[in-house]
């Protein structure tokens, strides 16, 4: 009779097709492959920002939108996606405590880490790159004020990076833009498809 082999990464991992059938069929074994095969992924969310720039006393990350503090969006839904393994999180130091908390009222379980920021954001993504393990395939990096954020954009991006190495996940530019001289006179306005 015919006989079906699945083929995956493991030896160990070979089907006979009576065994594809009492699985659940090949449908099953196909989704039960593609999470063996995605790439570890671990979320970087630098949220030390001050809120300076917004005219604002409270750090970026806790400012409330639609009841709920900025950062818990991002984190909910680094939290539901299949793609991401760990979160680490970076916060100004006095922070810590205080997203904890918001940790666990959003029950955020993928959230492992929680380190002090820099005072940059390339020193708090370097504070969370400490705390990433040796089994990581992937870095996905997250600003905390970015709120929507997507379950299918951060697959997309996971998988575009395992392919090509790297990924910067960009949104097209919808607003006029003017270049301005030192003395803030309009030069010309940007072609935004260019941006």
């Amino acid at each position: 009779f015919p006989v079906t082999i699945v083929v995956t990464k493991r030896a160990s991992d070979i089907r006979w097709q009576d065994d594809i059938c009492q699985a659940g069929g090949i449908s099953e074994i196909a989704r039960r492959l593609e999470r063996e095969m995605r790439p570890k992924v671990v979320a970087i969310v630098p949220a030390a920002g001050s809120g300076k720039r917004l005219g604002l006393r409270e750090s970026k990350p806790f400012v409330l939108l639609g009841g709920k503090p900025l950062i818990a969006y991002a984190l909910k839904t680094l939290n539901a996606s299949e793609y991401i393994d760990t979160i680490i999180v970076a916060v100004q130091p006095g922070s810590i405590g205080r997203l904890k908390a918001i940790i666990k009222r959003y029950g955020i379980s993928k959230a492992r880490f929680v380190t002090a920021g820099g005072t940059t954001r390339s020193e708090s993504v370097r504070n969370c790159f400490k705390l990433v393990g040796d089994d990581c395939d992937l870095v996905l990096i997250h600003d905390a004020a970015r709120p929507f954020l997507s379950k299918d954009l951060i697959k997309e991006t996971a998988l575009c990076a395992k392919k090509y190495g790297a990924c910067i996940t960009a949104v097209r530019q919808t607003d006029t833009v003017k270049l301005a001289d030192k003395k803030l006179f309009i030069k010309k306005t940007l072609d935004r498809n260019d941006l």
